[in-house]
């Protein structure tokens, strides 16, 4: 059982905990009987990216991790924003970076088609305390933002709902992160085909600090990564693109799940992050997968 539950790090003993400590325990002892859903952006295709509205949806769908991105805003707080542009997904122009979190607050996003909405966008404190108890947080696009996400995890005291997917070895996690975020918050490796020797890449972390997961890249058909895919730790794969998970995404899904989600499931995937949450939860649920 993974537990954090001093004050200092960040972390609320006094909400209900139940839901969200099932999802923080499957991480770190994962069940090959049971696969978890992450979703990119929400569920942006009956809602707007990124948004609240997205968030609860997510939840309601009982999707274990949501992936956010954040953008600095012109007084130093963190919107939750994809693009460096406000053009697409609001009815506002411009740099995120030359508005204040108040002035984008009063935006309206947009849905994936272009319909203005009434949801605004919301700041990373905003997310954090809508997702408290009931799901974690998978925080995209903070590299150049650690410290100030760190402070909004600890004044949320949400820093055990917050989860990091990085590419960074060990020591470049640690000195990038800071030790606060690394330990206290859940980290996720990125396993590439680029790696010299992912089996060292791997064992740098885990001789030294427990981690949620490995996410496992898989750009060619025959990926080299799938020989060092292994159950000691969990394992992540994305299906949002063929390029992530050897060509079985999400599209080949809707058609044939078997031979998408299923493949990575085959592989050991006891994680799977992927744009199309409801189809996906249907699919494992029908395979006895959830």
């Amino acid at each position: 059982m993974h537990e954090v539950r001093s004050t200092d790090t960040g972390v609320d003993s006094t909400i209900d905990r139940s839901r969200i400590d099932a999802i923080i325990n499957r991480l770190y002892s994962p069940d090959s009987n049971y696969v978890q859903v992450a979703v990119h952006r929400g569920d942006w295709h009956n809602y707007p990216e990124n948004t609240l509205a997205a968030l609860q949806n997510c939840i309601d769908m009982g999707v274990e991790i949501i992936e956010i991105d954040v953008r600095r805003t012109a007084d130093g707080e963190l919107a939750i924003i994809h693009d460096t542009d406000l053009d697409r997904t609001t009815n506002g122009s411009g740099k995120v970076a030359d508005f204040t979190m108040a002035e984008i607050r009063k935006l309206r996003t947009k849905t994936n088609d272009g319909e203005l909405t009434d949801y605004p966008v919301p700041s990373l404190a905003d997310v954090m305390l809508a997702a408290k108890g009931k799901a974690i947080i998978m925080i995209d696009k903070g590299n150049d933002h650690f410290p100030k996400i760190k402070e909004v995890l600890l004044e949320t005291k949400t820093m055990d709902h917050a989860l990091f997917v990085e590419p960074y070895s060990y020591p470049t996690a640690k000195e990038e992160m800071g030790p606060v975020l690394l330990e206290h918050a859940h980290h996720v490796p990125r396993v590439t085909e680029d790696l010299e020797d992912p089996k060292v890449f791997k064992r740098t972390f885990t001789e030294r600090m427990s981690v949620a997961a490995f996410e496992y890249r898989l750009k060619q058909k025959d990926s080299p990564v799938l020989t060092v895919i292994d159950q000691q730790q969990s394992v992540w794969i994305t299906t949002i693109n063929p390029d992530m998970c050897s060509g079985h995404d999400d599209a080949l899904s809707l058609e044939n799940p078997d031979a998408g989600w299923g493949w990575c499931v085959e592989q050991g995937a006891t994680i799977l992050l992927t744009d199309y949450p409801k189809e996906m939860i249907q699919y494992l649920q029908t395979n006895r997968l959830r």
